[in-house]
């Protein structure tokens, strides 16, 4: 395309420029029950200025129709759609599923049965009591969890401070049937009154229960099953990690369509070998596009709960990656994409 720009062009940018600028002023002073109409108004002459700048492209450097790209995925949709980009976040963190899977917590910890979605004292507790950053992370997992899932699978929530560890956050499968499962956090650091750590922390327990919906006993015929007994009991997919830890998800569940789409045998093999020996960021490197982010390159069970995060937090992506398909993906299941609509109602405030 020529980069001379014709006089009918130039002034259909102008307009819409001008326009723009005469809008905003007015949504100043407007009243309270205008400003979300007005401000749909800017959205879309936000969204038409961009669109021309891409499609013209006069004059632009190829680092300014880079970021123009970047302003068109952030306004595509409807206004009232609010964004957070996981793989950009500001905090570390790391979750692991079931590492330990012994019959018990073994570590020190503050120790909460769960039963009816809520907490309570365990008889071995030393202090009597609920610790009140301890309720406050509950309260939080509360609003990013389904109160059925969570009164069928979790029977127990742990609190530990551990500063060498540098996981956040795990999930453990203690025994199979109704509330078979632990959550832990690690409470070393955490802050809640932080903005960014506060979004950590709703980033993190959301991706614990991505965790909980596709390895519950309705989603995984076992999780210590080799694959001959795999292919045998459900003929479904096998993703082995070492030899306590291999799933066995029924046919159909959302791990066997995730893994069976997205996943190759051998690839499972090779990022397991890579997460295995702490260089995930090398398979991650090699298949950047495949994945939201590099943890998600671990392992199926780790990229089907980041891509669930993504899900959760983001918009509805634009398809031309692996990536993005991974979280359109849930947007095939009607009860996901519920939870979906419920959850961000609740955590809005803390993304806004």
């Amino acid at each position: 395309m020529s980069s001379i720009l014709n006089p009918s062009r130039k002034l259909c940018i102008a307009t819409v420029v001008a326009v723009l600028f005469l809008v905003i002023p007015v949504s100043v002073s407007a009243q309270v029950d205008e400003e979300a109409e007005l401000e749909q108004q800017i959205i879309q002459l936000l969204n038409k200025v961009v669109e021309l700048q891409l499609q013209l492209r006069i004059g632009l450097p190829a680092e300014n129709i880079k970021v123009l790209e970047t302003k068109q995925t952030q306004l595509r949709g409807d206004a009232s759609e609010w964004y957070f980009d996981i793989a950009n976040h500001d905090f570390d963190y790391t979750h692991e599923v079931e590492e330990d899977l012994g019959s018990s917590l073994e570590f020190e910890a503050n120790i909460y049965k769960v039963r009816n979605n809520r907490i309570y004292i365990n008889e071995q507790s030393s202090t009597g009591r609920i610790d009140k950053i301890d309720k406050e992370v509950w309260t939080l997992f509360q609003k990013v969890s389904q109160p059925e899932r969570v009164k069928k699978s979790l029977g127990w929530f742990a609190t530990f401070s551990d500063p060498k560890s540098p996981t956040l956050a795990y999930v453990k499968r203690i025994h199979k049937g109704e509330r078979g499962w632990a959550l832990a956090v690690n409470m070393n650091g955490v802050d809640l009154s932080d903005e960014i750590a506060l979004r950590g922390m709703v980033l993190t327990l959301l991706h614990e229960y991505g965790h909980l919906i596709t390895l519950n006993d309705g989603q995984i015929r076992g999780h210590s099953l080799n694959k001959k007994t795999c292919d045998k009991s459900s003929g479904s997919t096998h993703i082995k990690i070492n030899k306590k830890l291999q799933f066995c998800p029924n046919k159909n569940s959302y791990l066997d369509e995730f893994t069976k789409t997205y996943w190759d045998p051998a690839d499972i093999e090779q990022a397991v070998k890579y997460y295995l020996n702490n260089k995930t960021d090398v398979f991650y490197s090699k298949n950047k596009t495949d994945f939201i982010d590099e943890y998600a390159a671990s392992t199926p069970t780790e990229d089907i709960a980041e891509s669930f995060t993504g899900f959760v937090l983001g918009t509805k992506p634009e398809m031309g990656t692996i990536a993005a398909e991974k979280v359109d993906f849930f947007y095939d299941y009607p009860e996901l994409v519920d939870f979906r609509k419920d959850v961000r109602k609740d955590i809005q405030s803390y993304f806004e």
